[in-house]
């Protein structure tokens, strides 16, 4: 069980349903303001940036992403193909491999333990 269920399960067994929940970065995700909002709640916090040792201009805040659409378009200018999203509310979406590999960015941009040399951005919905 998830921290924030935890907290939503015990709310309810003190008599809380609080419209709203504070948590620190530690404590916010995507899935877990989702789970709250389906339990009719807003969970409120700062969500984390990203913290790998890529260079800023290829971290996820540079990425121009849509939600609603899955898409994204990266730092220099590719759109993304394709996406998912899994059962647990976590999204993929997938960049050309043959696109990145012949991009001046890709040692850059994708991870050096990517075998197929594209660039995924994960998130949560």
């Amino acid at each position: 069980m998830k921290i924030h269920e935890r907290v939503i399960e015990g709310n309810k067994e003190k008599g809380f349903e609080p419209e709203k929940m504070y948590a620190d970065s530690g404590y916010i995700s995507g899935a877990g303001i989702r789970d709250c909002r389906n339990e009719g709640q807003e969970l409120m916090g700062y969500i984390r940036g990203e913290n790998s040792p890529k260079p800023e201009d290829f971290k996820v805040e540079k990425f121009a992403i849509d939600m609603k659409k899955l898409e994204a378009i990266c730092p220099a200018g590719q759109k993304g193909l394709s996406s998912a999203v899994r059962k647990s509310g976590d999204i993929k979406i997938y960049f050309s491999t043959k696109i990145c590999k012949k991009c001046q960015y890709c040692e850059s941009c994708v991870e050096p333990t990517n075998k197929t040399k594209r660039r995924t951005q994960r998130g949560t919905i």
